[in-house]
């Protein structure tokens, strides 16, 4: 299920990285939002923040960019 948080996290910019290898992620900062890399599906905390950009990765390869 997706929520709806207006891009806060400027998600929707980032949207490029689906497809790349899951090693850029690494690389990512960004000094006016908090990052959250989930790697194989880890477990991850439910609590939901607009503002935080979560990167999937699966297999090594980004397969998601989102709020939340």
């Amino acid at each position: 299920q997706t929520i709806d948080t207006g891009d806060q996290c400027g998600a929707s910019g980032l949207q490029g990285l689906v497809g790349q290898t899951g090693a850029i992620a690494d690389l990512l900062e960004f000094d006016d939002r908090p990052l959250r890399i989930i790697v194989d599906n880890q477990a991850v905390t439910l609590d939901f923040r607009v503002e935080r950009l979560n990167i999937s990765v699966e297999e090594g390869i980004i397969v998601q960019v989102s709020c939340g």
